[in-house]
């Protein structure tokens, strides 16, 4: 199961950005598409150390690597 790191109690209202992963207001974001970064596919990274998937892209992409993964994993248990 991918896990999702909340917000930090220290700064409320600053949860993990779409675009960076980071942990700043999005009016501050100065990340450009080289330096995007998907926190549930980072996350996925940590805790699949033997499946790692690339992670340099926005979590608003509809087709990011972890959600293929998960999908796959779901469909590999499914019997038809």
């Amino acid at each position: 199961m991918l896990k999702v790191e909340p917000p930090t109690p220290s700064l409320p209202g600053r949860g993990n950005l779409p675009l960076c992963a980071g942990r700043h207001k999005i009016k501050e974001c100065t990340a450009n598409s080289s330096e995007y970064k998907c926190i549930k596919c980072a996350t996925y990274n940590l805790h699949n150390k033997n499946a790692r998937i690339c992670n340099n892209h926005t979590i608003l992409d509809k087709n990011f690597p972890s959600l293929q993964a998960l999908l796959e994993r779901y469909r590999q248990n499914m019997d038809y």
